[in-house]
C-alpha cells in the first residue's frame, strides 16, 4: 500500500503479488492484482505483469471508472477535465514493443464502444490497427458536463473559434474500421455508418464512409492534412432521393418542406477552427428536388434564419398554409468563404421563385435577392 500525489492529487495504490520470489529471481513474470484511487479516477489490474519495469509479456484484465481524466492525461495527453461519468473493461496483452487490446468496453454518457486493437510502439510513430464497434454514438452528450459558456455564444457566432486539436494525427499511424448503429453529431442522426479511417503520415482519411441518413444511403469521404501549415479540410458527401422533410426538420418541427431530392457537397478549407477554415472554404452545395409541398406558415417561421421569410407568402394563396411544389433547384460555388448562387429556383403551383445572390461564411451573413414570378 503507498500514497503519492501527482498534480496535487492524492493517489492511493495497491498491490498484491502471488508469484513466489524465488521463481521472479528464476525469471518468471509476477502474477498478482493492482488498483489504484484518485479523485474522478478508479483504476484496477489483473494478470501477468511481466517482469517490471518493462512490462514485457504483459498480460492483463483491466477495470476502470470515473469522471475525470486524472492520470491519463500524463499518459496519453487526453484533456484533464471533468467527462461525464464513464467505464471501460478491456484485456492488455504486450510482447516486447507491441500491444493488444482486445474485448473492449467502454460506456460514457450515451456512449459505447467496443472492438479489438492492435499497437505497435516500435513503429515510428507508433501504429494502430483494428475494428470498433458501437450501437450509439452521440457526440453532443460528451459536452454535457461543464460546458462553460464562450466567446462565441455570447457573440451570436455559428462557427467557433476555437482551435481544433489535431497533434495526435501527427503523433499516430492508423487503420481503424468502424461500424457504428446511430451516430448523433451537430443535430443530426446517421443510422448504419460503415467506413474506415487511415492516419498516415500526419493525414487522417475517412474514406470510405457510408451511412443512413434522412431515410437513404449517402457516401463519402473526409480528410484532415495535419503536414500542412495550417492544416487542411476537405469533405465530399453524395446522397440520393433524400427526404428533405427529415432535413428541414432539424430546424423547424414539424418540417415546413416535404419532397425527395438529390445533395451533392464538396468543400475544402484550412485553418485551426471551424471559423478559419470555412472562411477559405471552397467547393460546393447542389441540391435538387422533385415534387412536394411546403408549408407556407412553418416556412415563414422557420426561414427566418435562412433570410426567406420576405418570399414565404409568394409560394402560397392567402387562404392555405400549404401549397404544393414542382421542383426546387439550387447550386452554390464557394471561393474562399463566400459562397455565390449560381442557381436558386423554386417552383410552385402558384409561383415561380429565381434567387441570386451570396453566402459568406467568414461574416456569416446572407445576401440573396428573389424575384417572384406569379403564375
Amino acid at each position: 500500500d503507498a500514497q503519492f500525489r501527482e498534480k496535487d492529487r492524492a493517489i492511493d495504490l495497491t498491490a498484491s503479488f502471488s508469484t513466489p520470489f524465488y521463481d521472479y529471481l528464476q525469471g518468471e513474470g509476477l502474477r498478482g492484482r493492482v488498483s489504484t484511487r484518485s479523485p474522478g479516477l478508479d483504476l484496477e489490474l489483473e494478470g501477468h505483469f511481466g517482469r517490471l519495469p518493462g512490462f514485457d509479456k504483459l498480460d492483463l484484465e483491466v477495470s476502470a471508472s470515473g469522471h475525470r481524466w486524472p492520470i491519463l492525461d500524463t499518459f496519453t495527453g487526453l484533456p484533464d477535465g471533468a467527462t461525464p461519468p464513464w467505464e471501460v473493461a478491456v484485456k492488455v496483452a504486450r510482447k516486447k514493443q507491441k500491444y493488444e487490446l482486445h474485448d473492449l468496453d467502454l460506456r460514457i454518457a450515451k456512449n459505447d464502444l467496443s472492438g479489438d486493437l492492435r499497437l505497435d510502439m516500435a513503429a515510428s510513430p507508433p501504429r494502430l490497427e483494428g475494428q470498433l464497434h458501437s450501437s450509439s454514438m452521440d457526440l453532443t452528450a460528451l459536452d454535457a458536463v461543464d460546458k462553460a459558456v464562450t466567446a462565441e455564444d455570447k457573440t451570436g457566432k455559428v462557427f467557433s473559434d476555437n482551435p481544433i486539436e489535431l497533434e495526435w494525427i501527427r503523433e499516430l499511424d492508423a487503420d481503424v474500421g468502424l461500424n457504428i448503429g446511430k451516430l448523433v453529431l451537430a443535430g443530426a442522426q446517421y443510422q448504419g455508418m460503415q467506413g474506415k479511417v487511415e492516419i498516415t503520415g500526419g493525414v487522417l482519411r475517412a474514406n470510405p464512409l457510408e451511412a443512413t441518413v434522412a431515410g437513404v444511403t449517402a457516401t463519402g469521404k473526409y480528410v484532415i492534412d495535419v503536414s500542412r501549415t495550417p492544416p487542411t479540410f476537405s469533405t465530399s458527401l453524395t446522397a440520393q432521393r433524400v427526404d428533405m422533410g427529415e432535413i428541414t426538420g432539424y430546424w423547424s418541427q414539424p418540417p415546413f418542406m416535404h419532397a425527395s431530392g438529390d445533395v451533392q457537397l464538396e468543400l475544402s478549407g484550412s485553418g485551426e477552427s471551424q471559423a478559419a477554415i470555412l472562411a477559405n472554404a471552397t467547393g460546393h452545395l447542389r441540391v435538387v428536388t422533385g415534387e412536394g409541398t411546403a408549408e407556407v406558415a412553418l416556412a415563414e417561421k422557420a426561414t427566418a434564419t435562412l433570410l426567406l421569410g420576405t418570399i414565404a407568402r409568394t409560394l402560397g394563396k392567402e387562404d392555405t398554409s400549404a401549397v404544393k411544389m414542382n421542383c426546387f433547384a439550387a447550386d452554390i460555388e464557394f471561393l474562399e468563404g463566400v459562397g455565390a448562387v449560381q442557381v436558386l429556383v423554386l417552383d410552385t403551383e402558384n409561383a415561380t421563385i429565381i434567387g441570386s445572390g451570396t453566402i459568406d461564411l467568414t461574416k456569416e451573413q446572407w445576401n440573396l435577392k428573389f424575384n417572384p414570378k406569379p403564375h
